[in-house]
């Protein structure tokens, strides 16, 4: 099962429809997840046409901003479950892991809102005590490994952010490849490179996530790279494994201490 994410800046743009096209045309995701679509339902419904998806739900922007689409074949047998301007949770019923959720999410882009996203992302954890994996444009890094150039964050945000993700019994899905997904004045003295985006899931049945990002689409236009997530079912790596869901919270935790 293949599941792909991406902050487009504009589903609707002349530079980003022959990307999506591509993404899908190569990669075949059963389920495509956008973010900051700038685009109303028409629009969504015939980006759905288009890509050749059997279904789809989307969020309306925000006046210029904001925006979110979840496409998906009927194959993965979704049903949405909730939504706001920050996410779309669907429920999927699958063959080998039973019924879990899925959230596509896109976090408060406002520094000054860090607190309520923080206390969101609990929020959506107290809602289902299932197999839950949460993925998309997070807006924050879980250490300051996770930013180069230009200023670092602050450890109170980054510490926030990280124990924000262990109050809601997530774990941070090890990503495959270069790992960083947004990029601004790249090849100047202020090139700034952060690991936005990501994938979390809870320790509840969800077998062997892993996540690898997309270079195939690296253009100079790209600010945000797309990712892939694919979920395995059959490697035997599961997060309700005692071990495997140890090691990587105590990664948070050893980050919260230094």
């Amino acid at each position: 099962m293949s599941l792909v994410a991406w902050n487009c800046r504009g589903a609707g743009s002349p530079s980003t429809i022959p990307d999506l096209k591509y993404l899908v045309w190569h990669f075949n995701p059963d389920l495509l997840f956008l973010s900051e679509t700038l685009a109303h339902r028409n629009k969504i419904e015939e980006l759905r046409f288009l890509l050749g998806y059997d279904a789809c739900f989307h969020v309306d922007r925000t006046g210029r901003a904001g925006g979110l689409a979840l496409f998906w074949k009927n194959s993965l047998h979704c049903q949405l479950v909730n939504f706001s301007s920050n996410h779309i949770t669907v429920e999927i019923v699958n063959n080998d892991l039973g019924t879990w959720r899925l959230t596509g999410y896109y976090g408060y882009p406002n520094g000054g809102r860090r607190t309520a996203a923080w206390n969101f992302l609990r929020h959506l954890s107290s809602q289902f005590s299932g197999p839950w994996c949460i993925f998309g444009d997070f807006n924050d890094i879980l250490d300051a490994s996770e930013k180069r150039g230009h200023t670092m964050r602050p450890s109170w945000i980054i510490n926030g952010f990280r124990r924000a993700v262990l109050d809601s019994g997530l774990s941070d899905v090890p990503v495959e490849g270069y790992p960083y997904t947004w990029f601004k004045s790249l090849s100047t003295p202020r090139a700034v490179e952060e690991r936005l985006d990501r994938a979390l899931g809870n320790n509840y049945g969800l077998i062997c996530f892993r996540m690898q990002l997309l270079r195939l689409l690296w253009h100079l236009h790209l600010i945000i790279i797309p990712y892939l997530l694919m979920l395995c079912p059959y490697l035997g790596l599961r997060f309700g494994n005692d071990i495997f869901v140890t090691k990587m919270r105590g990664n948070l935790n050893r980050g919260l201490r230094s």
